[in-house]
């Protein structure tokens, strides 16, 4: 037998989630139900991002230090001529 209309409204009024009793108590539920869903890294997979990020600084510190020698020594040649 196929489910009137009424039928039909009234299990999805049923099925609806209870609204919070207060606006914090809602926010924390909804903020644990959100921490659920995350997928925290591995611990290897979060050193090897370590490593990347240590490399990374570690050429850029590089770069930059290079670029200082050169225009430093670039100008106290300009300053002498």
């Amino acid at each position: 037998m196929a489910k009137t209309t009424e039928k039909v409204k009234a299990e999805k009024i049923e099925k609806a989630p209870k609204a919070p009793k207060t606006k914090k108590v809602g926010y924390f539920r909804g903020a644990f139900a959100e921490l659920k869903q995350v997928h925290f890294p591995t611990r290897k997979a979060t050193w090897k991002m370590v490593l990347a990020v240590v490399i990374y600084v570690l050429a850029f510190t590089a770069l930059v230090l290079l670029l200082d020698m050169l225009f430093d020594f670039i100008f106290k040649n300009l300053l002498r001529a």
